[in-house]
């Protein structure tokens, strides 16, 4: 009789079985295994238990307890351990201390550093450079985000004379130095002196908010100056400016072409005096 291949009677489908089967009971042996594999220790209870939340646990010894019967039959515990009361004492807490606060580690004398003169380059950058040098470098890319380097293509930033002023400024062996600024040491005086630097020029020394300021308030003059009629009074003002300079002018050359003689000026004085008194 024919039998389809999927059918429970072939013979396909019974090999098929057997395969699962033994797939699934190799995985089961292996999880088995797998689980009693975990020995006590892989256990550590100062990270598994609730009690030692909030503390630290201390382990008095790496090994676990030795407990060996006696020639009575009761128990000894090992003398590296103190004594311990399961009923007053959680179980978690056994070969444990626990402490508020995890034991800082013993401190270590640094070596000492090498002499200057007689160490090499590389000693000498790493011991003696890269510690001073590096904070003034670290300060000076927070001062060139600040100033906004990044962003544009000119600044009134100059990183030289910040480094210079930041090394001289925290100088270790001089304390009277934290409030000094760049154009007050002695060298950068000598040096400006002999290189005078032309002045930045104003759009690097103003803030946004400054230059913004300023140019609004030109471009609303413009506005107002472009009108007709204020056109019209600014040519009348400079028109009245003109005439009065003229007349000034033509006073002067009257009096240049009609000089008054020393006579007339007298008479002219007494006349003056009689009609005051009059």
């Amino acid at each position: 009789m024919y039998a389809a291949p999927c059918s429970p009677s072939s013979s396909i489908f019974s090999e098929m079985l057997e395969l699962n089967a033994a797939r699934n009971s190799s995985k089961r042996d292996y999880s088995e295994e797998e689980q009693l594999s975990v020995g006590s220790s892989l256990y550590d209870a100062a990270k598994s238990s609730p009690v030692f939340f909030g503390r630290y646990g201390h382990k008095l010894s790496d090994s676990v307890a030795e407990i060996h019967e006696g020639e009575d039959g009761t128990s000894t515990r090992s003398s590296m351990f103190p004594e311990f009361d399961p009923s007053i004492n959680h179980p978690a807490t056994f070969g444990y201390v626990l402490l508020d606060r995890k034991p800082a580690p013993p401190k270590q004398e640094p070596p000492p550093l090498p002499d200057p003169k007689e160490c090499s380059p590389r000693e000498y950058f790493e011991v003696y450079m890269f510690p001073v040098l590096l904070p003034a470098i670290e300060q000076m890319l927070i001062a060139a985000k600040e100033n906004k380097v990044f962003e544009r293509r000119r600044t009134k930033f100059n990183a030289c004379d910040f480094l210079t002023e930041f090394l001289f400024r925290n100088n270790p062996k001089y304390k009277e130095r934290s409030d000094v600024i760049l154009e007050d040491i002695p060298f950068v005086q000598s040096i400006l002196a002999e290189n005078p630097r032309p002045p930045l020029p104003l759009s690097l020394l103003l803030s946004d908010e400054e230059a913004t300021v300023i140019i609004q308030s030109f471009f609303r003059g413009y506005l107002v100056r472009k009108r007709a009629d204020v056109q019209e009074l600014r040519e009348y003002q400079r028109e009245m400016r003109n005439e009065a300079v003229d007349i000034f002018l033509k006073v002067e050359d009257f009096w240049k072409k009609h000089p008054v003689e020393e006579g007339d000026e007298e008479e002219k004085k007494v006349d003056l005096t009689e009609g005051g008194r009059v």
